[in-house]
């Protein structure tokens, strides 16, 4: 086995969180890297695969979410984490172009009147402090499939813990 063969873990799919919305344009579920992968991890990480447009993360649905095997509306809207940071990275699938995100992300920073929307179109790094309201994220456009990537600065990524703001004024799907 070896002194470090501790440090190489299979990423997990995150069955605690089903979101049938994201069915037909993005992977569900998603692959974590967690405490239950490693439990010595000091961040929390999810990557997601975006095929089609029309999606995105806290755009509303017309299906629920399953949390946990309990129902709740996906109704879209914002939220912020009072104690970590995040990191959401996007980035391409073409070898030969790793400049070419393969598509357009429309995300959003702040709440209420002060909210920014920002449009990716090239691979593209957001940070997040924490206590700042974030999302959606929409993918306006996919030419080829490409990777949201989300770091957390926390071991324990905790749906709980988060406040909740509703989707800033000026988005439009």
């Amino acid at each position: 086995m070896g002194k470090y063969a501790k440090y190489v873990n299979e990423l997990r799919l995150w069955t605690e969180l089903i979101r049938p919305s994201y069915r037909g344009k993005i992977a569900d579920f998603s692959l974590v890297f967690d405490q239950k992968v490693f439990p010595e991890a000091k961040i929390w990480v999810e990557t997601f695969h975006i095929y089609a447009p029309g999606s995105g993360v806290m755009i509303p649905g017309e299906l629920p979410i399953i949390i946990e095997g309990r129902e709740e509306p996906d109704d879209g809207g914002q939220h912020a984490h009072p104690d970590f940071d995040e990191l959401f990275l996007f980035f391409g699938s073409n070898p030969h172009d790793v400049l070419a995100l393969g598509g357009e992300v429309e995300f959003w920073l702040g709440e209420g009147e002060d909210a920014q929307k920002f449009i990716a179109k090239t691979p593209t790094a957001e940070w997040v402090p924490a206590n700042v309201a974030h999302n959606p994220h929409y993918f306006k456009r996919v030419d080829r499939p490409f990777l949201m990537v989300v770091i957390a600065m926390t071991p324990e990524y905790d749906v709980g813990g988060m406040r909740h703001t509703p989707l800033p004024p000026g988005f439009k799907i």
